[in-house]
């Protein structure tokens, strides 16, 4: 029931109080525009984070399946914070330019990720990850 009504409420806001305002093509002018930023936003964030030099793609053991480096190793090795001292970069994709921390913490605000990340680097560091 719970998700039912979330689309009944992201509906209303996105479609609904809007048409009350402005014609259909406006709107739909609008979201369509929005949509396909974020969604280059976010194609953007993950290339960055993912898929550039310094970042690992392990792959399984075949005869287990299981990782050869434990989740939190694996985590850092695999993914790469960018542009950590831009505000720009961090308020457009909600600061996923921090992913390790991202990825390490994900049930903490993201408005923590900059302090985290001095102490995620420096553990890091200590032990050679």
């Amino acid at each position: 029931m719970l998700f039912i009504i979330g689309k009944l409420t992201f509906l209303a806001l996105a479609f609904g109080i809007p048409l009350l305002l402005h014609p259909l093509w406006v709107v739909a002018l609008f979201y369509g525009v929005t949509t396909a930023v974020a969604v280059v936003v976010l194609s953007v964030v993950f290339q960055l984070a993912h898929c550039v030099e310094g970042a690992e793609f392990p792959l399984p053991e075949t005869d287990t399946g299981s990782m050869e480096t434990p989740w939190a190793i694996h985590r850092v090795e695999s993914s790469l914070d960018f542009a950590r001292h831009s505000r720009a970069a961090a308020w457009l994709p909600g600061d996923l330019n921090f992913q390790i921390e991202h990825h390490l913490f994900p049930r903490i605000c993201q408005v923590n990720y900059p302090a985290i990340s001095r102490l995620v680097e420096a553990t890091g560091r200590e032990f050679g990850v």
